[in-house]
């Protein structure tokens, strides 16, 4: 009898670790089932923030230019169109520009917005012709060219047609009509929608060169898109910023046929790293959301019915061979725009006009405003 309660006893010893081991292996599986995904998702999360401040010590920083000219290495035509020009306070920042304005002139003034990411000097190729037939204000943006480019700064379109009619405002210009080109597009259909808005007649008329004009048919480059994520966008800025990379980037918007000179490419990636322009790429960029955002405001600038209301007078003046904002866009202003006027370019014209065809553009450009002037 002891020996049959001893083998009892050792039995029930042997069931009770038994159903112990099974409620520990339990409660580890059930805990295990319940934590799994967000113990990985943060281990990834971890790693990816680890790697990301990594690469962004590791990969060094564009050496810095110094806040005023003159830059390294840059062309004889940037260096004259810097001395040529002068500056204004816009709230705080220093804006770029330059001009021919004159107290006894007839002549009618013109003001030229540049597009993304270069600058005013894209006009310097057709100021000379310009001049004979307009008075001529051409700037550069915030957060372009010789302009201040502020980090912690909030970079829209409004902006941007905020510091053109303060720039107006400054020179006392009462009337004027625009050229305007990429990034220029949308602020010139602002300051459109605006007018309409106000019955402020002070913009006469708007010629557009290739820009986003429709936001549905604008077709970004996949640098633009990674760029402007706000996230990736802070780290890859480094890497466009390389001077190949960028190089390839600004060549593959020029189209595949006329491609830019070394030389400009060389003064375009001064502009980006003078005063740390490369920072401020991925803000910037915040203007293809808005075009989204004010696609009715917009689009309802350019699409006026003349026989409703009087409209501004609009010219498209296109590359078709732009990946961007080519041919395709342009047959849609002519199918879409009312009472549309417009004129292709040669086909080997791509995203920059004013650069790969300055005849083509003039001679647009000048027959729209002799009939607008009859």
């Amino acid at each position: 009898r002891v020996t049959t309660c001893a083998m009892g006893n050792e039995a029930s010893q042997r069931k009770a670790h038994s159903n112990k081991k099974t409620m520990n292996s339990s409660t580890h599986n059930s805990t295990h089932s319940l934590f799994p995904k967000w113990r990985y998702v943060v281990a990834a999360s971890l790693i990816v923030v680890m790697v990301a401040h990594l690469v962004y010590d590791v990969i060094p920083s564009p050496r810095p230019h110094p806040a005023r000219f003159p830059l390294e290495g840059v062309s004889d035509s940037l260096m004259e169109w810097y001395e040529s020009g002068e500056y204004f306070n816009f709230h705080g920042s220093a804006i770029f520009y330059k001009h021919t304005l004159r107290p006894d002139s007839n002549l009618p003034t013109l003001v030229l917005i540049h597009g993304f990411p270069t600058s005013s000097l894209d006009w310097a190729v057709m100021w000379p012709d310009l001049m004979g037939q307009f008075q001529l204000i051409a700037f550069d943006m915030l957060g372009f060219g010789l302009s201040d480019k502020p980090a912690d700064h909030l970079y829209t379109v409004m902006l941007q047609a905020n510091l053109t009619v303060a720039l107006l405002g400054h020179l006392h210009v009462t009337k004027y009509h625009i050229l305007a080109h990429d990034l220029g597009v949308s602020v010139a259909q602002e300051l459109i929608a605006r007018a309409s808005e106000s019955g402020d007649a002070s913009l006469q008329s708007v010629v557009f060169l290739n820009g986003g004009l429709f936001p549905a048919l604008h077709r970004p480059l996949l640098a633009q898109l990674l760029l402007a994520h706000p996230i990736a966008g802070r780290f890859l800025s480094r890497y466009f910023v390389s001077k190949r990379v960028f190089s390839k980037s600004i060549t593959a918007a020029f189209g595949p046929h006329i491609p830019p000179t070394q030389e400009l490419l060389e003064d375009y990636y001064a502009l980006i790293l003078h005063k740390d322009g490369w920072r401020v790429i991925t803000p910037l960029l915040g203007y293809m959301q808005e075009r989204r955002d004010h696609n009715d405001r917009w689009v309802g600038s350019i699409t006026c019915d003349e026989q409703e209301r009087t409209c501004m007078p609009i010219f498209l003046i296109n590359g078709p061979a732009d990946p961007i904002s080519g041919s395709h866009l342009f047959h849609h202003y002519m199918k879409h725009v009312p009472h549309a006027k417009g004129q292709l370019l040669a086909a080997a014209v791509g995203h920059f006009p004013p650069l790969q065809d300055s005849k083509g553009v003039l001679q647009a450009f000048k027959t729209f405003h002799s009939k607008l002037s009859l």
